[in-house]
């Protein structure tokens, strides 16, 4: 009998990490909820890392050693399961190892996304090769089998398209159908009554300056050759349309410690959803926020620099190309069509939906109702086992 979820995570949990993992979900449903961190053994360098809004979730445990990974596992009460928010690597091979060795069923979830282009020429990725790198490539290649591995017990497929890697499951794993989780928050906006306002405009904000999942030092462009370029941009854009741009900060950002990156502009963390849906359009780069507009239907103008578009090598025209839109290079020109580019094609936003976002057919039910649901139904076979 599953009376009990475990969540295995390689990051520090925030509150957003809460209700996207859908705990009140499980927790209504009668499923005790606990969270184990591995951000120490799978992913340390997210250890200088504190979410801006950190959470008071009373059931977390933090690992730092192999060793006790394996002991924890074993003691694993009866009626246990585990949701892994890990990729297969070699670094997280202990965890997996444990729950196989232990038979311990678990679950893992897989999203649709447009973003395949590495940000890497062909050349410089096999310079960049190393033992660590070439494990993980195995490790993400061949049968988990040949590694000592059993497979998931059922796979979340959230999105439309999935291809879901075959070394992750065999033809018992259970595959649970669903949207994504911005889906989620686009129906409970859709319940608001939030007015438009056709003077307001939103970027949606990538961090790339200070994001914590780039190495310290090795940001892909530095504060002083990005902010400027965008406010002197937002200027001009405020003075020809007479609007007024607003900042839909990254979930990890946190611009309370640095003000006046964006000049005087209005500055939000956790209502991208809601700024989308009273803008008139949207600015961003290749954001994965880009369902938000998607869904609320919203013009998408995307831009670029000289230093953004060497680095990030052709991911925010894969994701123009997805809508047929050009790239604006801001630091070549701030004109545009604004026949073409402010405008939204139905055929082009649905496919994206259907592909990106929900699969056709598929109905509204949350992602961690189904599973939740999963979990019920094999209760309920346990005991018709156990009766029969």
């Amino acid at each position: 009998m599953i009376n009990k979820v475990f969540y295995f995570i390689a990051s520090p949990l925030d509150s957003r990490d809460v209700e996207r993992f859908g705990f009140e979900i499980l927790q209504h449903n009668g499923i005790d909820v606990e969270v184990w961190d591995f951000t120490a053994i799978v992913n340390p360098m997210r250890l200088t890392y504190t979410p801006p809004d950190q959470c008071n979730f009373n059931k977390c445990r933090l690992f730092d050693r192999n060793d006790a990974v394996n002991s924890a596992i074993k003691n694993l009460p009866v009626g246990s399961f585990v949701v892994c928010i890990l990729t297969y690597e070699y670094r997280s091979y202990c965890v997996f190892r444990s729950l196989s060795k232990h038979r311990i069923p678990y679950g893992l979830y897989f999203y649709s996304h447009p973003f395949h282009i590495s940000t890497k020429s062909t050349i410089k990725r096999i310079l960049n090769i190393t033992p660590a790198k070439l494990a993980t490539y195995l490790f993400n290649t061949l049968p988990l089998k040949y590694f000592g591995l059993r497979p998931a017990s059922v796979v979340l497929a959230l999105g439309g398209v999935i291809t879901i890697p075959t070394f992750a499951m065999n033809k018992e794993t259970k595959i649970l159908w669903s949207h994504i989780f911005d889906y989620e928050i686009y129906l409970n906006i859709m319940k608001q009554s939030i007015k438009l306002d056709k003077k307001q405009v939103v970027f949606l904000d990538q961090y790339f300056p200070f994001h914590p999942d780039d190495p310290i030092g090795n940001h892909i462009i530095s504060a002083e050759d990005y902010y400027p370029r965008l406010c002197r941009f937002f200027d001009y854009l405020e003075k020809k349309y007479g609007i007024h741009i607003v900042i839909a900060a990254h979930p990890r950002s946190q611009y309370e410690t640095k003000t006046c990156l964006y000049g005087s502009r209005t500055i939000t963390r956790g209502r991208t959803a809601e700024l989308v849906s009273a803008s008139w359009f949207v600015i961003l780069h290749d954001s994965t926020s880009v369902s938000y507009p998607v869904l609320f239907k919203k013009p998408m103008l995307f831009i670029t620099t000289d230093l953004l578009q060497k680095a990030r090598m052709g991911v925010t025209e894969q994701v123009a190309g997805l809508f047929n839109k050009r790239v604006l290079n801001i630091d070549q020109s701030y004109e545009f069509d604004e026949n073409s580019e402010l405008t939204v094609s139905d055929k082009l936003y649905e496919e994206y939906i259907n592909k990106y976002i929900k699969k056709s057919g598929e109905d509204d039910t949350p992602a961690w109702q189904k599973f939740a649901d999963y979990l019920k139904k094999q209760n309920e076979i346990g005991r018709t086992k156990k009766h029969g």
